[in-house]
């Protein structure tokens, strides 16, 4: 027969026309001869060429019924020696190919180009065969589901929000991975779980139908609010005589305002509030299909689908009745206009297996399954799945839920049946007491209060200041899961920060901040102090610990140092890794009591400022490795372990470790849930040392007249945290306790604050006045009454390690940041500890593979940021959408930047005219500096 040209074609030889058809279109373009030589069977290059030619020379033959049937009788000779006259019916002359295979692929096609176009037009218009030998598309492509984050704040504002994907992009025959933002707009109260179908926008592959998206909202947890269904649920801490005798309470909104609200009634521990209407939007008729305009008669409402691949629209009656496939009833009106662009709402889906909506149950992976064509019947599943929901969101009004308050009591230990599971039989033991003699109770404790303010008034100040290394908000005055029983005694005590900011988010220079009330481009502190890093503090920078000591105040340092040199931070008593181990000083807290204890006994009469500087929960798995990522077994007695006497840990499983205390901007994996549950351990440990701190201060007769502050240096280290400026690398705990001032203990303040104000409030407790070059100010006001100014705050940042030149200066309003990143053409640096971790290992090791990061960006959007990012934290409290470039933003953004370089000019920053411009500030230019331009960007 010579040439099997339904081979070359890859057609069976009872194959149709279009199948012949598209037979020659996928062999065409695969061995067009600008094509690779992988993506035609011969290798060879001539070989190839031939095959592209024996293509165009079978489809002229095959695709015309004489020559095709002259073929199927007589093969290749007869056809081109000619089909003899004694068959009348097949008669035919000599046939001879012109021999132009480009020009039968421009007849074809319309062009002689194997881009991707041609190929695109190919797979919409053609069918082809699979290998079960049927019609169609050879597969499609699996659906790819990404977890849109939405914070609370924006859940209540709706409108624009982006989900990010890795999508498989096609380019020619070629492959590429390519970060794919998906836009849509979301209704006021969406509920989580909900799940968006983008049909044909997945991952796309040669010889396939691209896969669709589904997009599933995840809400993110909140350190005020807890969110059930459209009810929004905050907790607030009463004190007993409160719950028994009513109180007023001050009750933040989600959208900024604060309540106040009186409690007559009294307070149970299964009583709780209902605000009606300051809660959630209850969702209005949230995403309604999009009308879908039919061919010719009504049509069901299913997602639009695959024209001429795939038929989605199912024809129903003329006339109003049920759908021949989905049973339902439609009106007319369903199918009125068109707009198959929009996406479309799926159903309340589940996250990571737990059901977040109450409203229906399906998984993530019957969503896979229902959605794979790899199956008959899918399309039916499919839409059945689709017509199961279509009024999910039916309401005609929007309204609210609630705000519901829950109530925790303060017991007093020595009332009977004050511990968990016998708090109704403390209620009953001291509701016996008649109300005069509550009311004489509080009497006595009032005169007792006035008395001991007069004892005290002849006692020294102090101060006592505890600063965690890379602590974040694990405790539960911060609503986490962690257990910090010390801590959140501390914070029933103290006034509570919402909005306190490290002034840098980097060890060494936060803590030269700290305790200098200086930026680290002011102090000079421009990275770490120890080792090859070695910097440290101009040699006349005025410290906290050595104003403190010309005024004769007595200091001492127990712990992490981390600043220099020692001629401006002198401290009078110091136990720090410059004289003993870092892991005795730092995380034996039986050794850091005994410190304070010693401490403690010397000079009673002189007022104190002592700094207890943890290690805790500071990474250890790139020094310290035996003890674990955390040094969670340090001291827990285990074998070669040691023992901490003092110390009970308290141990999680990964599996706990779930939002909210696996914020959004932690990838959802098994690592980063394991390095979680080792530092939420650890914290344990630096909980119990601040209780065992504190009750020093109690033994020693000086918890009545001690300052006592508790704060991080800077964000956790996971990605955005440590070493950014985003909010998990700035944003800080603070707690205040006076004893003095305590009209606001346990109560929450929202005042923007940054750790450049903790020298000026402890100078301001000694009576001291601050240096005229700090720019922070003194706390000590907020402890009576919420400030009415609303300042922002800055940060600066220089270094890390000194191979991490990464300068970055940003300005935080309530609403709004603004980061300058002069380094910005070159990647993001990654500290050393975290690059060994095992979260940040997974990380890598994921994108190297392409499989999904579980997390609210990519790798290469992380390292590679522009000059200027600007956030408008209310929509976007998770700074993933840069407003830089958006007109509405302009002015705010020319404000920002006012206001940044005023601050940079204020406090002498050497990088305030970088990167474009060089500061001179000598010569002509000694009493009027100035930015030159260097000309680094003319070309750009």
């Amino acid at each position: 027969m010579g040439i099997d040209y339904y081979a070359v074609l890859e057609v069976q030889r009872t194959a149709s026309p279009e199948e012949i058809r598209a037979g020659y279109a996928r062999v065409a373009i695969r061995c067009h001869p600008e094509r690779p030589y992988s993506e035609c069977p011969p290798n060879d290059h001539e070989l190839r060429h031939n095959w592209f030619q024996m293509a165009g020379e079978a489809y002229e033959i095959l695709s015309q019924p004489l020559l095709r049937a002259a073929y199927d009788k007589f093969g290749e000779a007869g056809v081109k020696k000619g089909v003899p006259a004694r068959d009348p019916e097949l008669f035919f002359p000599p046939y001879f190919y012109h021999d132009d295979a480009m020009k039968t692929y421009r007849n074809f096609f319309g062009t002689e180009s194997p881009s991707e176009p041609v190929l695109l037009q190919w797979q919409s218009n053609f069918t082809t065969r699979k290998p079960d030998g049927k019609v169609g598309p050879w597969f499609r492509e699996q659906p790819e589901e990404v977890i849109l984050p939405l914070s609370l704040e924006k859940v209540m504002q709706g409108g624009e929000a982006e989900a990010v994907m890795m999508r498989r992009e096609m380019h020619g025959c070629f492959v590429e991975v390519k970060e794919h933002i998906i836009k849509l707009n979301i209704n006021p109260g969406v509920p989580n779980g909900s799940g968006f179908l983008f049909p044909k926008m997945g991952h796309q592959a040669p010889f396939s139908v691209p896969g669709d998206v589904l997009v599933v909202t995840r809400d993110l947890p909140h350190p005020v609010f807890r969110r059930e269904r459209h009810d929004l649920v905050i907790s607030c801490k009463v004190t007993l005589t409160e719950a028994l005798l009513g109180c007023i309470i001050q009750v933040p909104t989600l959208d900024g305002r604060l309540l106040r609200i009186n409690v007559t009634d009294v307070i149970t521990p299964d009583f709780e509030l209902r605000i009606s209407g300051e809660g959630m939007p209850i969702c209005a008729k949230q995403y309604p299909a999009p009308p879908i305009e039919p061919p010719s008669r009504k049509c069901c409402l299913v997602t639009p689908g695959w024209v001429g691949e795939q038929q989605f629209y199912e024809e129903c009656q003329d006339k109003m009745g049920p759908c021949s496939t989905c049973g339902q009833t439609f009106d007319r009106q369903d199918c009125e206009g068109s707009n198959p662009l929009e996406p479309r709402t799926l159903f309340p889906s589940t996250v990571r297996g737990q059901s977040r909506s109450s409203l229906v149950s399906v998984s993530s992976e019957e969503v896979r399954k229902r959605a794979s064509f790899d199956r008959p019947e899918v399309e039916r599943a499919r839409i059945d799945l689709l017509s199961r929901f279509p009024n999910l969101f039916d309401s005609k009004d929007v309204e609210n839920g609630d705000l519901v308050i829950r109530f925790k009591i303060a017991f007093p230990t020595d009332v009977p049946g004050h511990r968990r599971g016998n708090i109704a039989e403390a209620l009953n033991q001291l509701r016996k007491k008649t109300e005069i003699e509550m009311q004489l109770a509080i009497i006595i404790a009032l005169l007792t209060n006035l008395l001991i303010t007069g004892i005290n008034a002849d006692k020294p100040k102090n101060v006592l200041l505890i600063v965690a290394d890379d602590g974040g908000f694990q405790m539960g005055a911060y609503n986490s899961m962690c257990i910090t029983e010390n801590l959140d005694k501390l914070a029933k005590k103290s006034l509570i920060f919402d909005n306190a900011f490290t002034a840098v988010s980097s060890c060494s220079p936060s803590r030269s901040s700290i305790l200098t009330g200086q930026p680290n481009h002011q102090n000079g502190m421009y990275g770490l102090h120890q080792g090859v890093h070695h910097f440290q503090s101009f040699d006349e920078i005025q410290s906290l610990p050595k104003i403190l000591t010309k005024k004769g105040v007595r200091t001492g340092i127990i712990g992490k140092k981390h600043v220099g040199p020692a001629e401006v931070y002198p401290f009078d008593f110091a136990y720090t890794e410059e004289n003993h181990s870092i892991l005795q000083v730092g995380r034996n807290i039986t050794k850091i009591k005994l410190l304070v204890k010693e401490f403690l006994s010397q000079s009673k009469e002189k007022p104190f400022f002592l700094y207890v500087a943890f290690h805790d929960p500071h990474r250890c798995g790139h020094t310290n490795p035996e003890y674990g990522q955390f040094c969670e077994k340090f001291g827990n007695g285990e074998p070669g372990m040691g023992v901490i006497q003092d110390w009970n840990p308290i141990y999680y499983q990964p599996d706990e470790i779930t939002p909210p205390d696996l914020p959004y901007f932690i990838p959802f994996t098994r690592a980063a849930q394991e390095d979680i549950a080792a530092q939420f351990t650890t914290m344990s440990r630096l909980d119990q040392g601040v209780g065992l701190i504190l009750k020093e201060l109690q033994n020693a007769g000086v918890a009545d007249s001690t300052l006592v502050m508790y704060t991080s240096d800077n964000g956790i280290p996971f990605p955005s945290g440590r070493t950014n400026l985003y909010d998990p690398g700035l944003a800080e705990p603070l707690l205040i306790h006076s004893p003095f001032n305590k009209k606001r203990q346990g109560q929450v303040t929202y005042a923007m604050t940054s750790l450049l104000d903790v020298t000026p409030t402890i100078l301001d407790w000694f009576g001291v006045e601050k240096p005229a070059c700090l720019t922070g100010r003194s706390l000590l006001p907020l402890l009576n009454e919420e400030p009415q100014d609303n300042r922002p705050i800055f940060a600066s940042h220089t270094h890390h390690e000194v191979t991490m030149y990464y300068p970055m200066r940003a300005i935080r309003t309530k609403r709004y940041k603004l980061i300058h990143n002069l380094n910005f053409m070159m990647p993001f640096p990654i500290d050393q500890d975290f690059f060994a971790s095992q979260t940040f290992q997974d990380m890598l090791n994921r994108t190297k593979n392409k499989e999904p990061l579980n997390w609210y960006k990519t790798l290469k959007k992380y390292y590679y940021r522009p000059e200027w990012e600007m956030f408008d934290l209310r929509e976007d409290p998770e700074e993933t959408v840069n407003v830089i470039s958006k007109k509405s933003y302009k002015k705010i953004f020319e404000d920002l930047k006012t206001q940044l370089w005023k601050w940079q000019n204020t406090t002498g920053d050497p990088w305030i005219c970088a990167p474009g411009a060089v500061l001179e500030n000598a010569g002509e230019y000694k009493h009027q500096p100035a930015c030159l331009s260097a000309g680094y960007f003319n070309d750009l």
